[in-house]
């Protein structure tokens, strides 16, 4: 899958488009079709906030592991 590479197809968004439905972020409006999201994708601008944020989402996993860990618990 390359979502956040610029020659990203339709159906890798469809996979991400999948990933997101079977999530919370479903909940959120407006919803995307698989099109629209490949077309967001396209776009330089929007692969690299995309690019930022999922790895700042990567090190607050990292930072909750390791508080979990500090106090003792699990943390899945």
């Amino acid at each position: 899958m390359c979502f956040l590479a610029s020659d990203c197809s339709v159906n890798d968004s469809q996979s991400l488009l999948t990933f997101i439905e079977t999530t919370k972020i479903a909940a959120l409006e407006p919803r995307f079709t698989a099109q629209a999201l490949c077309d967001c994708l396209s776009q330089q601008e929007y692969r690299q906030k995309l690019f930022t944020g999922g790895s700042q989402l990567l090190q607050l996993q990292v930072d909750l592991e390791r508080c979990a860990a500090a106090v003792g618990q699990a943390w899945s």
